[in-house]
């Protein structure tokens, strides 16, 4: 990650990673004892320009990209006799571009507030490795508004500041729960 100083009132902040990994686990939620193996690459990056335009008020402009990319997913259920069978085998590659925007500022000494919203385009691919008709692809976007208002008591005073904030978020559910329908379900 790095910083570029443009001026005293803005600055340029990069950042990336990758990172590359085998993992294999075994787990029971309940269900019986499961095993899943995968090798995974992650990479991804932001870019945000940070300006001060005013006394007190910060504008924060940028977006952040990545790429999850599980290859030879393997979902195994152990069976009655003691064997692991195989349930599920998948390749998926999950991109996402996110770009932002916030303003972060107070209004006189005792309010301060912080608006933004981030755009989410999603793409998810699954090649179903068992099954290749459950293959699918699924862009999805969704736009995650959100603001804060703090309010700040009079200095000297022993009250709390008091935080009020709404806002939007999504989860997406493992592609392979819709395994056999060919295709995903909302985020």
């Amino acid at each position: 990650s790095d910083t570029w100083l443009i001026s005293n009132a803005s600055r340029v902040l990069l950042g990336a990673f990758f990172r590359d990994y085998d993992l294999t686990l075994q787990s029971n939620f309940g269900d019986g004892l499961i095993q899943q193996r995968e090798s995974r690459t992650v990479a991804g990056g932001e870019a945000a320009y940070v300006v001060k335009p005013g006394r007190g008020i910060t504008l924060m402009v940028g977006a952040d990209l990545r790429r999850d990319a599980p290859r030879n997913l393997e979902l195994k259920h152990l069976d009655p006799q003691g064997l692991f069978e195989l349930v599920t085998r998948n390749n998926f590659t999950f991109s996402f571009a996110e770009p932002f925007a916030s303003l972060d500022g107070s209004v006189g000494r005792h309010i301060r507030f912080n608006v933004g919203t981030r755009q989410e385009e999603i793409s998810i691919y699954n090649q179903d490795l068992l099954v290749p008709g459950n293959s699918f692809t699924k862009l999805i976007s969704a736009s995650m508004p959100k603001a804060t208002i703090t309010f700040l008591p009079p200095d000297g005073t022993p009250l709390p500041s008091l935080s009020l904030s709404g806002g939007e978020a999504f989860h997406t559910d493992d592609p392979r729960i819709t395994a056999g329908s060919g295709a995903p379900g909302p985020p």
